[in-house]
């Protein structure tokens, strides 16, 4: 019994959604509902410009991962080829990405992560990424979880959201159909 809880609490502080062969033990809250404003929140970008969330105008994939998390892995690749496939030269799309800290773990650890993730392939051009140290900017969205995905419209109102390792590029680029069409 001792070491199922000693599991429990394991996951429950990566809070990263595991394989699909491991069963999900917690159900994680997001605090944003489909329809809220994103919050207002401001960061500095890991190349020293500012962000801001309410400059968001545009339908904005807001992609929140921890680089320790194996699910992310998966998934950062999925946002780098949606990323360079489809999305790179629409210009009503933009993406903000949200390294989620453990407040222990540099930027520049990040950083590399990042660029290692997006230098798989040659000519890529890398997104925007925003290191949230002590998951201030993390925990105004969810209490655990990632990866975790926002799509917002152009006015900065959540349309659709997912926490889960199993999403693709097409599903989150039907998601962005979708809201395209709404406007």
């Amino acid at each position: 019994m001792k070491y199922i809880f000693s599991l429990m609490v394991i996951f429950a502080i990566s809070a990263c959604v595991w394989d699909d062969k491991t069963p999900s033990i917690v159900e994680y809250k997001s605090f944003i509902k489909n329809g809220d404003d994103v919050p207002s929140f401001s960061i500095a970008a890991t190349d020293g410009s500012p962000f801001y969330s309410d400059s968001i105008d545009k339908i904005t994939i807001i992609y929140l991962f921890w680089s320790k998390c194996p699910d992310c892995a998966n998934t950062t690749k999925e946002i780098m080829e949606l990323w360079n496939e489809s999305l790179i030269d629409d210009e009503s799309v933009d993406m903000i990405s949200i390294a989620r800290g453990d407040g222990k773990t540099p930027q520049n650890e990040i950083e590399m992560y990042w660029n290692n993730m997006f230098n798989t392939k040659p000519n890529t051009q890398i997104p925007r990424l925003l290191f949230d140290e002590h998951k201030e900017i993390f925990n105004l969205f969810a209490d655990a979880g990632v990866p975790r995905f926002y799509l917002t419209n152009n006015k900065k109102e959540v349309m659709w959201q997912l926490q889960s390792p199993m999403v693709t590029k097409e599903e989150i680029l039907a998601q962005i159909n979708t809201i395209k069409n709404q406007l």
